[in-house]
C-alpha cells in the first residue's frame, strides 16, 4: 500500500477526539497570526470587501493577519504547507471547496498540526455547511475570535494513483459522467442548474456494467453504473444525507453502488433517497472499508474527485482518519451518532 503522512487507521468507534477549546485573548483573539488564503475569484463574495472585513476585526483584537489571493492551482497547498514553519498558529480559507481541500492537502503534508477555519465563499461550500459553519462571512470570522467554538478532527480520503486528497466525494459512473460533460460557459451562465441540465441528458444513457468491488482485501461483484466512494454525505444543516451510517468522523469509508436506468427507475430511486428509504431496493447498496478501496469496472467508468474530472477506473482509494483539525461552532458535535449501522444493504 502507498505510505501516506498519516496515523494507523483506527476503529470506528475510537476515532473521534475530545474537541479542544481556545481560552481567548485580550481583544477578544483565540490566535495570534493568521494566515488567510482567499480564492479572488469563487462563488460570489467581493475579495476587497472580504479583506477590510478580516482586517478590520483582527485590528480590533489585535491579531496580526496576512491575506494572499491565490492566482493558479497549488498555491493554496503551498501555502497552507508552509504556514505553521512561517510562524502561523491557523489557516483561514476565503473560497469554496477547492480552496478548502487544497488547504487540507498542505496542512496534512507539512505534517503540523495547526487548525484549518473556513469562510464559506463558494458556490456551494459544502464542507463548511456539513461542519455547521455559518455561510455569513461576518459569522463564521468570529468563530476565530469572541464566538464559542473548538477544534475537531476530520476524516479525510486519498488518492494513490493521482497524489491526491479529498473531503466530500469521490467516484465513478454518472456522477463523473455530468461533471465531464458540463462545459464551463454553461457552468458559468446558469451554475448548479448546468449541472442539473447535463444530468436529466445522461439519465437516459446510463446503462449497467459490472462492477468489481475490493474492500480492504474482499472482493465483492455488483452490476451497476454508478460507484461512489464519501466521506462527507451528510449535511444537516441541509436535510441531507445520502445514506445510513455515512459520518466524516468515524474513520470508515462509505461505498454506493446505484443501479437504476431510465428517468422512471431514476424517480423512484431519488424519492427514496429523499425520504431516506435505504434498505429494500435492488438499485442501491451500500459497503463499507476502513482502510482501502479498489473499483474497477467493464468497460472503465469515468471518475471525479471533489467535482473535478480525475480520468477513469481503476479507482484506488485510501481513508485518513483524522486527518485535519478544523476550527468548528462550540455547539457542533462530531460524536453525533450515524443513523444506522451497515455492512451492506441490498
Amino acid at each position: 500500500m502507498t505510505q501516506i503522512p498519516t496515523a494507523e487507521a483506527e476503529p470506528a468507534a475510537q476515532n473521534v477526539t475530545i474537541p479542544e477549546s481556545h481560552p481567548r485573548t485580550e481583544g477578544g483573539a483565540k490566535y495570534h497570526r493568521i494566515l488567510v488564503i482567499m480564492n479572488p475569484v469563487s462563488g460570489q463574495h467581493n475579495p476587497d470587501e472580504t479583506t477590510r472585513l478580516i482586517e478590520t476585526r483582527a485590528a480590533r483584537a489585535g491579531v496580526t493577519v496576512e491575506v494572499r489571493r491565490t492566482e493558479g492551482e497549488g498555491d493554496a497547498e503551498r501555502w497552507a504547507r508552509g504556514a505553521a514553519e512561517e510562524g502561523f498558529d491557523v489557516v483561514l480559507t476565503a473560497g469554496g471547496d477547492g480552496t478548502v481541500v487544497e488547504a487540507i492537502t498542505g496542512l496534512i503534508r507539512s505534517g503540523n498540526k495547526i487548525p484549518l477555519a473556513q469562510l464559506p465563499s463558494g458556490t456551494a461550500s459544502q464542507i463548511a455547511l456539513a461542519l455547521t459553519i455559518s455561510p455569513q462571512l461576518d459569522e463564521a470570522l468570529e468563530l476565530l475570535f469572541e464566538a464559542p467554538s473548538k477544534v475537531v478532527e476530520l476524516d479525510v480520503g486519498y488518492l494513490p494513483q493521482h497524489d491526491r486528497y479529498f473531503a466530500l466525494i469521490t467516484g465513478a459512473g454518472f456522477d463523473a459522467r455530468v461533471i465531464e460533460e458540463s462545459p464551463r460557459e454553461l457552468k458559468r451562465r446558469f451554475g448548479f442548474m448546468a449541472y442539473v441540465m447535463v444530468g436529466v441528458k445522461e439519465l437516459f444513457r446510463l446503462k449497467r456494467r459490472s462492477i468489481t468491488l475490493e474492500l480492504d482485501g474482499k472482493t465483492k461483484r455488483v452490476r451497476g453504473h454508478t460507484a461512489m466512494i464519501v466521506n462527507i454525505g451528510r449535511i444537516d444543516k441541509a436535510n441531507i444525507s445520502i445514506g445510513p451510517d455515512i459520518w466524516h468522523h468515524d474513520g470508515v469509508l462509505d461505498i454506493i453502488v446505484l443501479g437504476a436506468e431510465g428517468l422512471r427507475e431514476n424517480l423512484a430511486l431519488a424519492w427514496r433517497l429523499l425520504r431516506r428509504e435505504y434498505r429494500g431496493s435492488r438499485h442501491l447498496r451500500y459497503y463499507q472499508a476502513r482502510q482501502r478501496v479498489r473499483i474497477t469496472a467493464r468497460p472503465p467508468l469515468p471518475t471525479q474527485i471533489d467535482g473535478d474530472p480525475l480520468g477513469e477506473t481503476p479507482l484506488e482509494v485510501e481513508i485518513v482518519p483524522k486527518g485535519v483539525r478544523v476550527l468548528v461552532p462550540e455547539a457542533y458535535d462530531p460524536t453525533t451518532p450515524p443513523e444506522a449501522p451497515i455492512k451492506a444493504l441490498a
